[in-house]
């Protein structure tokens, strides 16, 4: 897919957006967490949820996980089954 260099960022998030569809089912359980970070609050989630998308996406999410602090160890997520 050939991404145009404006708006990149906001275009990239629609892409991803409609090729990759988080549905947050509720497995076991889910809840919400709030962190300080340097100074920055930031609210995630853990849980158990069911991530539906292209087999190629789903990896990269796994090789690279979700959000926007995944450098600073947030976004982890791992592969629990398949079905």
């Amino acid at each position: 897919m050939k991404i145009p260099e404006r708006n990149g960022k906001r275009i990239i998030k629609r892409a991803v957006h409609t090729i990759l569809k988080l549905n947050l089912c509720r497995l076991k359980y889910c809840r919400e967490r709030i962190r300080d970070f340097k100074g920055t609050v930031i609210k995630g989630w853990t849980g158990h949820f069911r991530l539906e998308g292209k087999p190629e996406l789903l990896q990269f999410a796994l090789d690279t996980g979700l959000g926007s602090r995944n450098s600073a160890g947030f976004g982890f997520i791992e592969k629990v089954g398949k079905r």
